[in-house]
């Protein structure tokens, strides 16, 4: 079974997607929530139909010193309502922002995708909605994002956002659960053979 990746929009699983790389791209199932809550209850579903899953999402609208934590221990409390261990197949990675967000840390990858320098309005903008800053400053609505996005992400390198933590956790993640797999699947061949 292939690793899934959930999370809360088109546009951030297509990025999720090319930050993984071609290798491990073609690996995983990338899967698009549609909402923070949504992208949560479709997790645990897989995850009790025995996929291994990594959850990626931004924040909640909640905001304070504390909001980080607070959401993070949300997510797990409605992938785990009875507390029982979930073991390795499944791993939260919650982001700072949006996934979409993380194109807003590297201005020249921002720059290259948009054609153009963006106003510090969209900067300002993409703190608390990454979302529909990056889709302003595509000139395309939110729910078109993916569609713009996907051509101008093929023409981009995105090595220097693939190397921030977050990404090489989730990597991490996919790669140990592509081994588990494959380990399963030589395991079970060997054990048909006649011996």
């Amino acid at each position: 079974m292939k690793p899934c990746v959930v999370t809360s929009s088109d546009a951030a699983a297509l990025l999720l997607g090319r930050l993984l790389g071609p290798e491990l791209e073609r690996r995983v199932e990338l899967l698009d929530g549609r909402s923070w809550l949504n992208a949560v209850g479709r997790a645990r579903a897989m995850v009790r139909e025995g996929a291994n899953v990594a959850l990626v999402l931004g924040p909640r609208k909640r905001r304070g010193p504390d909001a980080h934590e607070w959401d993070k221990a949300y997510a797990y409390s409605l992938l785990n309502p009875s507390a029982e261990r979930t073991g390795p197949a499944m791993r939260v990675i919650l982001l700072r922002s949006a996934p979409e967000g993380l194109l807003f840390l590297e201005p020249d990858i921002l720059r290259r995708i948009a054609g153009h320098e963006p106003r510090p309005e969209h900067l300002q903008w993409a703190r608390g909605a990454p979302r529909e800053a990056l889709s302003a400053l595509l000139g395309v609505k939110p729910a078109t994002l993916a569609k713009a996005l996907r051509p101008r992400l093929e023409e981009v390198d995105l090595m220097p956002l693939a190397s921030r933590a977050p990404i090489r956790r989730l990597r991490k993640f996919i790669h140990a659960q592509i081994q588990r797999s494959e380990r399963r699947t030589s395991e079970a061949i060997s054990a048909s053979e006649p011996r």
